[in-house]
């Protein structure tokens, strides 16, 4: 198998896993109360789905998506020495091959940090999704 179709094997099973969370989690918002009750006032369909049920379904869709960029991240290791891809995972195994401690912890960290970062994108997108999530004053 190419490596690109591995890829795209990959791709298509993180499109999976967020297109099913983001069903479930617009199925559960169009259900609650101030979606039905903006239905009831007469809303346009378009304005309910977009402002009530989208916008609120958005968090469990980012962590999941954070999620996946981090294990794509974390894949991108064993797939480069799988295929025999030059790259940091290829070096890391050989550097544990070779017992070479201070590269090994270099790309941990790195990793890491990679993971860190990513993480830290999601808190900071779940202020800008949901107003209710920002911290107050004084806290």
């Amino acid at each position: 198998m190419a490596p690109h179709a591995a890829c795209l094997g990959v791709v298509a099973a993180t499109i999976a896993v967020v297109a099913r969370i983001t069903r479930t989690a617009i199925v559960e918002e169009s259900e609650s109360e101030h979606v039905l009750i903006a239905v009831a006032r007469g809303l346009p369909k378009r304005i309910v789905l977009w402002r009530h049920t989208v916008r609120n379904s958005l968090l469990p869709v980012t962590t999941a998506v954070g999620m996946q960029i981090a294990g794509l991240i974390a894949g991108a290791f064993v797939v480069e020495y799988a295929f025999t891809l030059d790259g940091i995972g290829a070096l890391l195994v050989n550097s544990v091959q070779r017992k070479d401690c201070a590269v090994v912890q270099a790309i941990a960290l790195i990793m890491v940090v990679a993971f860190g970062v990513v993480n830290l994108v999601v808190d900071l997108l779940y202020a800008v999704i949901d107003p209710r999530v920002r911290l107050k004053k004084g806290q």
